[in-house]
């Protein structure tokens, strides 16, 4: 990350991030360069792979939208 950005400001971006993959990713027609581009960034703020669980979050919450906001 550049120096401007705290780890706030990293979480909320990780947090969006994710959101924004698992979203586009249920639409009819999903931007895939954009999904991909997402992902290269996670990638490059997490080297191992450690984006996994954000990704994973994002997936419930948008499951549970899916559901009438009820969890699964």
């Amino acid at each position: 990350m550049t120096g401007d950005i705290t780890g706030r400001d990293h979480y909320i971006l990780t947090e969006a991030l994710a959101t924004a993959i698992v979203t586009l990713s249920q639409m009819k027609h999903p931007p895939e360069s954009n999904i991909a581009n997402m992902k290269e960034i996670l990638a490059e703020w997490y080297p191992d792979g450690g984006f996994a669980p954000s990704i994973a979050i994002a997936e419930r919450r948008f499951e549970m939208l899916s559901n009438g906001g009820e969890a699964a």
